[in-house]
């Protein structure tokens, strides 16, 4: 048994940077399994599995092959 193993599953971590000012902050919400992310004058929601990777690659696909 790791000492510190809950610690790191506890403590989601955005996998990008993010500015570390007043007004911006992140925040893990298990229900939707994602960040919710303020920003200034808005909020984003930020989930790495929100689409399966076959729609992912698909779409992106798409958008490349349309100007």
């Amino acid at each position: 048994m790791d000492l510190f193993n809950d610690i790191t599953e506890n403590q989601k971590k955005l996998p990008f940077d993010f500015p570390n000012k007043e007004g911006y902050s992140s925040e893990w919400n298990s229900d939707l399994n994602g960040f919710v992310i303020t920003i200034p004058n808005g909020e984003l929601f930020y989930s790495e599995h929100f689409f399966d990777k076959k729609i992912s690659d698909r779409s992106i696909e798409y958008f490349l092959e349309n100007e």
